[in-house]
């Protein structure tokens, strides 16, 4: 009885050896394990329960993103094309997120998407969470850093936190910074915009055609000069 309630795990393991009686209560009717557990010992030796916050968010993102399908899918008009129908039926859903926006033509649907996500995540006492809302929340739309990449970049950790957005596929978002095997192609009219697949760069194309020329225009003016020794 007193070794349970002084939290002396060993002499407990000692006594449970040699045959001690976990049955037998004292003067008020308690067993040795409910008057450990009745002044919050026996909690010590349980594993505390730790929220994993990175992978709390993540779930909770790729539920947005399930649950909005869902309603797009049940909203939209069935496809009855034969030749749509071998396509994606979300693609139209797809189309909106990427839409570009000025000046950079960066996805403004995806961007308001994922604000919108982030605000309705239940566990606004996440550290995490408040990091990445302080982070999101003074940014433009349509300008560096957008929220997918703060996401990113924060959620993987330090590993690929100096990852530059533009190493990853600009429809998808994924490259082989985040693990995916193969090389990321560049866009051959500006150079900058980077895709996995053809297939990504053919659904991205609608939008980027609209500011390829601007990107391509930005990227020349960084191009670093050769220096002159005098």
């Amino acid at each position: 009885m007193f070794a349970g309630l002084s939290g002396n795990i060993e002499v407990v393991e000692l006594l449970l050896h040699y045959g001690a009686r976990i049955n037998d209560v004292n003067s008020i009717g308690r067993t040795a394990s409910q008057m450990a557990a009745f002044v919050d010992l026996c909690n010590k030796y349980f594993t505390p329960h730790l929220t994993h916050e990175p992978l709390s968010l993540k779930l909770h993102l790729l539920a947005c993103c399930i649950r909005r399908a869902g309603e797009y899918y049940d909203k939209e008009p069935k496809i009855t094309d034969i030749q749509d129908r071998a396509s994606s039926p979300l693609k139209q859903l797809i189309r909106k997120f990427l839409v570009g926006t000025e000046p950079y033509g960066l996805p403004l649907g995806q961007e308001q998407f994922l604000r919108q996500s982030l605000t309705s995540f239940p566990h606004h006492q996440s550290t995490l969470w408040r990091h990445i809302v302080q982070q999101i929340s003074p940014l433009d739309l349509g300008r560096m850093p957008t929220a997918l990449s703060v996401l990113t970049k924060t959620i993987n950790g330090t590993i690929i936190y100096n990852a530059r957005p533009l190493e990853l596929c600009a429809t998808c978002g994924d490259g082989p910074e985040l693990g995916k095997p193969g090389t990321l192609k560049a866009c051959q009219q500006c150079k900058i915009t980077s895709y996995c697949s053809v297939s990504c760069q053919r659904l991205h194309w609608f939008t980027h055609k609209k500011f390829c020329s601007v990107i391509k225009s930005i990227s020349s003016n960084y191009v670093e000069k050769p220096v002159v020794k005098q």
